[in-house]
């Protein structure tokens, strides 16, 4: 399949599912905010890896999310079959995406060496350059 019909695929799928989360999941075990970040679909639409992210959330947080999630599954394959006009529906796979939590850490970070701040506070990362 085509590069541009997957990714216009993904962009279904993630829409989707934000509407899902925010409309029709209403277990109170699930943060208040759920983003949806990225989507990727196999070529041949059997699978859909869906990274989602929630903010401030512990180690042991993210895992009961994405167990959550992934117990839904059948929820959200049906919701995404309604959206999508292909004969298959992908399997939706929900994985934690920290990415935003990193960019937040770094942007601590660096507003930190701007302010002339000790680094010693952060957590500090080993580059490869």
């Amino acid at each position: 399949m085509r590069k541009e019909r997957l990714r216009k695929i993904s962009e279904e799928i993630k829409r989707s599912v934000s509407n899902t989360l925010m409309f029709e999941m209403k277990d109170p075990r699930l943060p208040k905010v759920i983003s949806v970040t990225k989507v990727e679909t196999s070529r041949d639409l059997s699978r859909a890896n869906i990274y989602v992210s929630a903010f401030n959330l512990l180690d042991d947080e993210r895992e009961e999310l994405i167990k959550i999630l992934n117990k839904a599954k059948g929820l959200f394959r049906r919701e995404i079959g309604k959206v999508l006009t292909s004969y298959s529906t992908p399997e939706p796979f929900f994985l934690y995406d920290d990415s935003i939590e990193k960019g937040l850490e770094m942007d601590k970070l660096l507003e930190s060496l701007k302010h002339g701040s000790n680094w010693s506070n952060y957590k500090c990362y080993k580059w490869k350059w």
